[in-house]
């Protein structure tokens, strides 16, 4: 039965184009009848808990990376789409490894293990469903492996090859709750294709919120601030203008940024963590993601405020917000400030590389100067 689940999943979680999704997205019907559940509906995992520390930083990455051109090919806020279903947040970082090398544990903590899938929503936001180690394998890519922290936080490890456990992984599995330590070999990275051999790594918080790995571990070199390919300001009226590097520039109801990050030799194309815009007189506003997946307001960010997923510019060209496997575009969302006067647009990285777009901004309904 599993097994043939698995071959139904692969098929369904191709793309229009063919290509597989790097998470598994599926109706909520298909996983009901696969035997899936709601994640937190397990006792182990229900409920919320208060945050009560700090991750340290200078955590080892749980894999070896390819080499200095093939490490971390999609960050966690980057922006996926897959087969016209609906946009969401990649929610990890894809390490890019060599297929069938060796998946270590990045904390002690209780390792646990199991076959996952995705409900998504509107908003970006995702609930997972679960089916937990039962002892079966199978070649379904989308398997876990998660170590808990005794403070709460959940370090999961996706596409770990079920069937190539180590018997000591099998055997801490079937007991439950066993305690493995730092930087004990756990799995395998499973055969991806694509040159897209990879462990895609998340870090939950204790109450549920998205952490960003990078923030907490030694990162490959990043010396390369993110680019900002254009800015474009959007009217009350829908239109649309271009804005230049140190112009004035009239009534906005929002600005449009397309932007990219990259670091050191990587071939790979990320979302910038951090955008935000800062006016003389100090009103501001910003997302910023270098450490967790919230918004100024501490709640989830919705997906469709952050990016826009389309976007014709006023020369009718049309551009896309596209992160899969690591390469596109980022359309990026900045509500403008109720102020006036000289203002800074800033993109960081998570290494705290920045560039910068400054203008001056006027109220009045005359036509902007350029």
């Amino acid at each position: 039965m599993v097994g043939r689940i698995s071959i139904l999943f692969f098929v369904v979680t191709l793309g229009l184009s063919g290509v597989r999704a790097d998470e598994r997205v599926l109706p909520l019907a298909t996983l009901q009848k696969m035997g899936y559940r709601p994640f937190n509906s397990f006792p182990h995992y229900r409920g919320q808990r208060q945050v009560r520390s700090e991750l340290p930083t200078g955590l080892k990455w749980p894999v070896q990376f390819v080499d200095a051109a093939r490490n971390i090919a999609q960050n966690y806020v980057n922006f996926q789409q897959y087969g016209g279903g609906l946009p969401y947040y990649h929610k990890g970082c894809d390490l890019r490894s060599p297929p069938n090398s060796i998946v270590k544990a990045p904390v002690t903590g209780v390792l646990e293990g199991g076959y996952y899938s995705y409900t998504d929503n509107p908003d970006g936001s995702e609930i997972k469903h679960w089916i937990p180690w039962n002892g079966k394998t199978h070649s379904d890519p989308y398997f876990e492996l998660a170590v808990v922290t005794p403070d709460g936080y959940r370090f999961e490890m996706h596409h770990v090859d079920s069937m190539n456990l180590p018997k000591e992984t099998i055997q801490a599995l079937n007991k439950g709750n066993v305690v493995v330590q730092e930087g004990t070999a756990i799995g395998t990275v499973i055969p991806w294709g694509r040159d897209y051999d990879h462990i895609h790594y998340n870090i939950f918080r204790q109450d549920g919120v998205i952490v960003n790995p990078e923030a907490y571990t030694v990162s490959p070199a990043d010396h390369i601030a993110p680019k900002i390919q254009a800015v474009y300001g959007v009217r009350a009226d829908g239109s649309v203008i271009e804005m230049t590097n140190g112009g004035t520039v009239g009534p906005l109801q929002q600005i449009i940024v397309a932007t990219t990050e990259t670091r050191d030799n990587s071939i790979y194309v990320q979302t910038p963590p951090y955008i935000g815009i800062q006016f003389q007189t100090r009103e501001m506003f910003a997302w910023d993601f270098r450490k967790v997946l919230m918004g100024p307001d501490a709640k989830w960010p919705d997906i469709r405020q952050v990016f826009v997923a389309r976007f014709k510019t006023p020369n009718g060209k049309v551009l896309t917000t596209s992160g899969q496997y690591g390469k596109g575009l980022f359309l990026m969302r900045l509500p403008v400030p109720a102020a006036s006067g000289p203002f800074v647009i800033a993109v960081s990285d998570t290494a705290g590389n920045t560039t910068k777009f400054s203008g001056i901004f006027h109220r009045s309904q005359k036509e902007p100067v350029f």
